[in-house]
């Protein structure tokens, strides 16, 4: 496999920093209820696990780049519809639950930050 050079590294973890961040912020100081945007990302992750097995067996160049567009904008919409949904468990909940619930933040929010990095790697690095 080649591997990607260190600048190329860095520039999408900046990026994804930056986006992810941004994002991130915006779900939790909205005032919007993004509720509603959790059926449209989850159908849209399903149209991408189905995307990529079929990307497997036509190895389109323009297939996958635009999958790796369609996983950045996806999960930077996952990342502020989690960050809202977290915002308001945590609020509701009572001392007990909030310890539980951390995990499943942290893990939702981590899952998140790597794909969209995986994707921005993918999509702007430059392979050695």
């Amino acid at each position: 496999f080649p591997s990607h050079d260190t600048a190329s590294i860095v520039t999408a973890l900046i990026g994804t920093t930056v986006s992810f961040s941004a994002l991130a912020g915006w779900g939790y100081f909205t005032k919007r209820d993004l509720s509603g945007w959790g059926p449209f990302l989850f159908a849209g992750v399903i149209g991408l696990i189905i995307a990529s097995v079929v990307g497997i067996f036509v190895e389109s160049t323009a297939l996958q780049q635009t999958l790796n567009a369609l996983c950045i904008l996806i999960f930077l919409g996952m990342t502020a519809y989690d960050m809202n949904r977290i915002r308001d468990m945590f609020w509701s909940a009572s001392d007990s639950e909030v310890a539980r619930m951390q995990w499943f933040a942290a893990l939702s929010l981590y899952i998140n930050f790597i794909n969209i990095f995986i994707s921005m790697l993918q999509l702007f690095g430059n392979r050695e």
